[in-house]
């Protein structure tokens, strides 16, 4: 239990971080605030997703809830922080589910 604390926490601090050297240092590659060339914070949810599995949707909604809360650069409000938090996590865990149902990691409806 422990492990899965600690790990929900250094997700959460590594999306906020790369968050921040995105759109602070690296204004070169973003087109728009929702767009950019060069996107860190992929990396840090591809990353999360090989070592952590489903439970990285966790981390990376609560990275973003954190990041949304501290920064808040679009001038939303509470709600739809918590909104954009939850889709973010849900996403991520949704796409490792298809991808283990296309490739047959588990059972489920790509058997029939």
């Amino acid at each position: 239990m422990r492990e899965w604390f600690w790990g929900q926490l250094i997700i959460a601090a590594s999306y906020v971080l790369a968050l921040y050297i995105q759109f602070q240092h690296l204004t070169l590659f973003n087109t728009t605030l929702q767009t950019a060339i060069f996107f860190i914070p992929a990396a840090v949810r591809v990353f999360s997703v090989i070592v952590f599995g489903y439970w990285a949707g966790l981390g990376i909604g609560l990275g973003t809830l954190i990041h949304d809360y501290i920064f808040n650069l679009a001038g939303i409000t509470y709600p739809e922080m918590i909104g954009i938090a939850t889709e973010q996590g849900l996403v991520v865990t949704s796409s490792l589910f298809v991808w283990a149902l296309v490739s047959k990691k588990i059972n489920g409806r790509s058997e029939e």
